[in-house]
């Protein structure tokens, strides 16, 4: 296998598993949004809206957008991997080679 073949089939790889992590995310983010707009009503069920009650909805809302954010980027380079991605191809294909050691023979005259 060659240097180039090596280097898509890793790329490849790891777009799949961004894209079945971004897959696995999926019921979190629809656990986030109903929690979030669960504990909104609730707060605002409790009475006039002060600073607490204003602090813990827009934390939940908050909390609500993180599994989204990460859906959302593991799905994007996922898809860019999949479908090639040319820059890590070029980048892997340009790592230096494993440095051989060269031993100086001026060092060793005697």
């Amino acid at each position: 296998m060659t240097k180039q073949q090596l280097s898509w089939l890793i790329i490849r790889a790891f777009g799949l598993y961004l894209l079945v992590q971004a897959l696995i995310l999926l019921p979190e983010v629809l656990a986030s949004f109903f929690a979030a707009r669960y504990y909104s009503g609730m707060m605002s069920s409790l009475g006039p809206e002060t600073g607490t009650t204003r602090v813990a909805t827009s934390m939940y809302r908050g909390l609500s957008l993180a599994p989204l954010l990460r859906v959302v980027l593991y799905s994007a380079v996922g898809m860019y991997m999949l479908r090639g991605g040319q820059f890590l191809v070029r980048l892997l294909e340009h790592a230096p080679e494993t440095a051989v050691a060269r031993t100086d023979d001026s060092d060793q005259s005697i």
